[in-house]
Formats: C-alpha cells, sequence, structure tokens
C-alpha cells in the first residue's frame, strides 16, 4: 500500500512556521483530493496534538547550515536498502506542509508510483528535483544514502550550483532522468507560476515553497484563493 508521508519537526528561527493544525489541513485535503488506497503518516519531532499516525523524526544526517536555510537532509534516510521495513510498505509518497490542494490529484500519484522514482522538477535552474513533491519505491535508489557524505556532499551541491539540501543531493546524485512531474501536469510553484496572477484553471497543486507560506496573513491577502481549499 501506498503511503504518504509528511516531515514536521522544528528548525530554530526558521522563516516558516508550522503544527499539527496544518499536518490535520493536509492530511483532510488528500482525504478529499487523492481516491486511491493509502496510509498517512507524519514523521516528526513532536507528536502532541496530531491525529493521525506519527513516526519518530531521527537526528542524521546531523549537518550544520545558517539557520535561515532549510535543512532536510535527515529526510534522505528513506532511501536506505531496508527502509521498507521499518516503513511497513513499499512505495512512499512524501509531501510538504506547505501546499494547497486545489483539484483531484489520482491520476498524478498514479502515475508517479508507476516509476521507481519521480518528482515534481521545473522550479530552479541545474535542480532537476523539487522536494517538496515525490514517490519513491523504497530499496531503488538506496545509493542516494550509501554514498552521501556527510561533508563533502553537500560541498558538491554547492560547487554546482544546486538549489537546497536533500533536493540538491537528489539533483546531483540521480541526474535529470528520472520521471519528473512540472507546471503542465498542474504542480504549480505560488512564487513562479502564480503569485499576481488568477490561479490558472488547470491548477491541481500549488507549493508555497520560499519566502511564502499559504496560512501568512500577507500571502492570503494575496491570494484569497486559498481559503477555498486550505482547511480541515
Amino acid at each position: 500500500m501506498l503511503k504518504v508521508i509528511c516531515w514536521k519537526w522544528v528548525q530554530p528561527n526558521y522563516r516558516s512556521k508550522f503544527n499539527q493544525k496544518h499536518v490535520h489541513i493536509l492530511k483532510s485535503m488528500l482525504e478529499r483530493n487523492l481516491d486511491m488506497e493509502y496510509d498517512f503518516l507524519c514523521i516528526t519531532d513532536n507528536p502532541n496534538g496530531l491525529n493521525c499516525k506519527t513516526m519518530p523524526l531521527w537526528d542524521y544526517p546531523k549537518i550544520y547550515l545558517p539557520e535561515k536555510r532549510p535543512n532536510c537532509y535527515r529526510r534522505l534516510r528513506v532511501f536506505e536498502k531496508n527502509a521498507a521495513d521499518w516503513l511497513n510498505t513499499d512505495t512512499i509518497l512524501s509531501i510538504d506542509l506547505d501546499v494547497v490542494i486545489v483539484d483531484n490529484i489520482t491520476e498524478i500519484v498514479s502515475n508517479m508510483i508507476q516509476h521507481d522514482f519521480s518528482a515534481w522538477g521545473d522550479t530552479a535552474v541545474n535542480t532537476h528535483y523539487n522536494g517538496s513533491f515525490w514517490t519513491l519505491k523504497l530499496g531503488t535508489r538506496s545509493s542516494v544514502w550509501d554514498e552521501f557524505d556527510l561533508v563533502q556532499s553537500p560541498k558538491i551541491v554547492n560547487r554546482n550550483s544546486i538549489v537546497g539540501s536533500d533536493q540538491g543531493w537528489l539533483s546531483y546524485h540521480l541526474g535529470g532522468d528520472e520521471n519528473k512531474i512540472t507546471h503542465a501536469d498542474g504542480i504549480l510553484s505560488y512564487r513562479l507560476h502564480v503569485k499576481g496572477k488568477e490561479l490558472p484553471d488547470t491548477a491541481k497543486m500549488v507549493f508555497f515553497h520560499g519566502n511564502y507560506d499559504p496560512q501568512s496573513k500577507e500571502t492570503l491577502s494575496e491570494a484569497p484563493w486559498i481559503k477555498d481549499y486550505y482547511f480541515e
């Protein structure tokens, strides 16, 4: 069975703050827009108040980055060869909390999980995959984890002008030939595709990566349509 995983932890002084309410909103949006059998799991450093299945977040690989930069290297552990054993599934969908799902995504997810690895992929130059939304058949890309080096891998990503932490390593290590979905499939970046415009009729999901969050007063004033979709 597909396991849908979201992640919630506190990164000190990071610009975005997410709590149990935002996990519940994501869970509800998926229930309204994903018509297939799946388990929902939140991997977190604080399960208090969550009304879903949870798993404790591990604290490695421990890499120190400037506080205001997203630091998601810990998510790479799901690429372990034996991850299916401790996640109790064979396929996962990883999805970030900063998303508004505006239409049914069943066909998109169904197509993604036919591939060993599939990801959203058109948001940054030199960066093939965005870590906000991807699927994996567990155990099929174990070299992502096996060949990750605490010191050298982040340096390699930076030298190649690749954006991000976990998505940076995925982009460098896997190259650009994995299956990708793009804005043409209705997966949009608020910053790149929607800000200052009407929500396109073709939109399925809008991710608020970067300096925007769907729950912020500023973003809600710019995009009042959010409240029509972003609720428990």
